[in-house]
């Protein structure tokens, strides 16, 4: 299983790198499985269709307030939603027993063969043009992935289950030069966003790794040089990776002087989207249909915004703002009180991330919730028998 799902994240997108309207495997993947549990009259239908219920109410709520045109994007907003609990719940039934060694290899293996043929194939569908507000031009290194931010993502993700396996398990070569290819290919894509939330993220993990240890660490000489070494190595990395190249080194430097304009116009154009959109529809949202289909759109001059949460709200306005809290609420209560540091890191990356870019209904997010569930509900079970054996 665990080489079925490195395969699918990897071409997941195949079709429509080449052009073709077919849906991303994953959605093909939870169709089955969800299809398989049914047949099977499986438990888990249940916890499903009970999530999905909460998300069809709200679909049909914001629907009916917004008068939205266009009831096909809400359909499908709704199929999107069903086939990606699935994969939450397909998750958190399943992740505890894969081998996390085997998934990581996997995606890593397909990476470096597809980054072998890219090197080979410079205009092919692998690369992605870009030219940047500072005047640099560069090829980003994008794969089968939909863009070339979506392969900085999906590294950053691989990366922080790399630190992690490495910190809490005994060394494997296998996963270290795996992280390396994960770290390669995050850098030819040139993705900034997932970089800085993956280096946040990492740093946090370190630190609540370490306090979580203190006594160990305090104790043990060699434990705190391995400690001290990996931050140096990591700051040593970041800081040759800016001095080294020169789209990270310029946005770097604009992002620390505050004249980096990709950077502010990634973060402000959601939030002057958000403001307008709430109050030229007292906060009833656009629909479904979102900033595309609405003359608020239209007023603003471009049509969604590249923090996908904000995306959501000013589709489902107040109901939507509502939706999101609760969702990162329900995230960040599991993890304060049933979380490990692997959880803790994840949710941070997913919310830096999403606030940058991405979309809400990837299949990949909704991995990452699975991930963040599985430990946090074991633990919560772990200690609900301990207290009531």
């Amino acid at each position: 299983m665990e080489y079925v799902l490195g395969t699918l994240i990897v071409f997941n997108n195949i079709a429509r790198a080449f052009g073709i309207g077919a849906p991303q495997l994953l959605y093909i993947f939870s169709g089955v499985v969800l299809v398989y549990f049914i047949i099977k009259r499986n438990s888990l239908v249940k916890t499903i269709f009970a999530m999905f219920t909460v998300i069809a109410v709200y679909a049909f709520l914001v629907q009916l307030i917004t008068r939205g045109p266009v009831w096909m994007d809400m359909l499908l907003f709704l199929l999107h939603a069903l086939l990606n609990i699935t994969f939450t719940i397909f998750m958190v039934n399943n992740f505890e027993q894969m081998d996390k060694d085997k998934l990581i290899l996997s995606v890593a293996g397909g990476q470096l063969l597809l980054t072998v043929i890219a090197s080979f194939l410079p205009e092919s569908v692998l690369w992605q043009y870009a030219e940047y507000f500072t005047g640099e031009r560069a090829s980003r290194l994008k794969l089968l992935y939909s863009e070339a931010a979506e392969l900085s993502a999906i590294c950053g993700i691989f990366l922080l289950l790399v630190a992690y396996r490495l910190m809490s398990r005994k060394f494997s070569w296998k996963v270290a030069v795996s992280g390396l290819i994960f770290l390669v290919d995050m850098l030819i894509s040139y993705g900034m966003a997932g970089m800085i939330s993956f280096v946040v993220s990492v740093i946090i993990m370190i630190m609540i790794y370490i306090a979580s240890n203190r006594s160990k660490v305090i104790e043990d000489t060699f434990m705190k040089v391995k400690w001290a070494a990996i931050m140096v190595v990591i700051f040593i990395v970041m800081g040759g990776i800016i001095i080294i190249s020169p789209v990270y080194g310029l946005r770097v430097v604009d992002i620390v002087k505050g004249t980096d304009n990709g950077l502010f116009f990634t973060i402000q154009q959601p939030l002057t989207a958000f403001v307008y959109t709430m109050h030229a529809t007292s906060w009833k949202g656009v629909g479904f249909g979102g900033l595309a289909s609405s003359p608020v759109g239209a007023a603003l001059g471009y049509n969604v915004g590249k923090n996908s949460f904000l995306n959501v709200m000013i589709n489902g306005g107040a109901l939507g703002v509502v939706f999101i809290l609760l969702l990162l609420f329900c995230l960040l209560w599991m993890c304060l009180l049933y979380g490990n540091v692997l959880n803790i890191s994840f949710l941070i990356y997913t919310f830096l991330y999403q606030s940058t870019s991405g979309r809400f209904d990837d299949p990949m997010n909704w991995f990452l919730y699975g991930i963040i569930l599985v430990d946090c509900l074991k633990t919560k079970a772990r200690l609900e028998e301990e207290e009531y054996p």
